[in-house]
């Protein structure tokens, strides 16, 4: 017999078996659409909390850093007494979106997700 790809539906992880009949429970021929998939009993679904710690969080925090060291660099330009590279409005700008990135664990949906605007 050859053997077929199917998929755990604990993991999603691919394992090769021989072809069998029936396929047992534990299993599927469904491929997962992404690493963050789960079954649901029908087919798989997105995991939308483990997209937020795999696919978002991490992100989010790099631009979070990112977005920080403008303001910090601001901040400190300011209490140096020397002038700032970035203007006032546009460090607000930055906090801003700095408040967008915190937020997004509470409104980001997988389906059509967009990161906020960078503010140059």
């Amino acid at each position: 017999m050859p053997d077929i790809l199917v998929y755990q539906k604990s993991d999603g992880k691919t394992i090769s078996i021989p072809e069998v009949t029936p396929l047992p429970e534990c299993f599927t021929t469904i491929a997962p659409l992404t690493g963050v998939d789960r079954w649901d009993g029908t087919g798989w679904t997105r995991d939308r909390e483990e997209w937020l710690a795999r696919c978002v969080r991490p992100e989010r925090n790099a631009r979070l850093d990112d977005a920080d060291q403008r303001v910090r660099r601001y901040d400190y330009q300011v209490r140096a007494g020397t002038t700032p590279t970035e203007s006032a409005e546009k460090i607000a700008a930055v906090l801003g979106y700095m408040q967008e990135l915190r937020d997004l664990p509470e409104t980001a949906q997988p389906e059509g997700f967009t990161w906020p605007e960078v503010p140059l």
